[in-house]
């Protein structure tokens, strides 16, 4: 983890790291994380809507919405 984190890259690229690193582990450990990456956090990207691009249902004839 070290070696990543002094590597000059983009911050979501360190995060992918983290994140490919710990489900490795976990992979390797049966499915849960051993001691050596339950430290590594991984954020999730969360992802917004701006509330122009929600159309209603009114605005949008012929589609069926569940």
């Amino acid at each position: 983890m070290a070696r990543v984190e002094r590597k000059d890259l983009a911050e979501w690229t360190r995060t992918d790291y983290r994140r490919i690193i710990k489900r490795f582990f976990k992979c390797e450990n049966g499915g849960e994380y051993p001691e050596k990456v339950e430290w590594i956090i991984v954020p999730f990207l969360i992802l917004t809507i701006h509330p122009l691009l929600i159309r209603k249902e009114s605005a949008l004839p012929g589609i069926i919405f569940a």
